[in-house]
């Protein structure tokens, strides 16, 4: 039967563990976790991006080099950035000379890189090959990871219940189940064949 199982966690054996049934932890609810996914508001500054101005200013000649005239609209998709961001790094090309301008499209420059910039671009691929989207910076995406941990929940014996609703298990399992699920690491089910463990798990 299922209350024949042991669960096991790296800090300790629950089996041997007299908790009462009650899992609360501060954070999140299991359940609003489950269903909850982490929005993040597009930067609309070069700051606000986390990224050194001189990559976004590389990347963005990389991506004009390859695709000749683009929109300023285009490269903001592209780069996966909002056209303020695009329009900031347009005005700096302009002033350097590093791109040309060939007309309006849907309201905004199109482009393409002056000699100068694809000359910049050619140095740049040296070092760095890649285009495409703008990468995340580390500190955002460190606290991003952090936000959706498991370690935020907070299950509490309702929640076990109904996420058991149909099985037939004793109090003391549910709490060794609790217990390991609220510890926020890897869990150990063992037992013999046939005593529930993938249905657990």
């Amino acid at each position: 039967m299922a209350q024949d199982l042991l669960v096991k966690t790296p800090e300790c054996e629950l089996a041997q563990l007299d908790l009462p049934l009650k899992f609360e932890k501060t954070g999140r609810r299991f359940d609003e976790m489950q269903n909850t996914t982490t929005l993040v508001e597009a930067p609309q500054t070069i700051r606000d991006t986390g990224i050194p101005r001189i990559l976004l200013e590389e990347l963005a000649l990389k991506i004009l080099f390859l695709n000749g005239e683009m929109s300023l609209a285009d490269l903001a998709e592209q780069m996966c950035l909002s056209l303020p961001i695009v329009d900031d790094l347009f005005q700096f090309f302009r002033r350097e000379q590093l791109c040309e301008v060939k007309g309006m499209a849907r309201g905004v420059h199109v482009i393409a890189p002056s000699s100068a910039g694809k000359d910049r671009a050619v140095a740049s691929f040296r070092f760095n090959q890649y285009v495409g989207p703008v990468p995340v910076s580390l500190d955002d995406y460190s606290a991003i990871v952090r936000s959706q941990s498991v370690q935020q929940s907070a299950v509490e014996p309702a929640d076990l219940k109904r996420a058991f609703d149909g099985l037939v298990l004793d109090e003391r399992l549910l709490t060794q189940l609790g217990t390991a699920v609220v510890s926020g690491t890897s869990l150990f089910l063992y037992g013999p064949p046939g005593t529930g463990k993938t249905t657990l798990a």
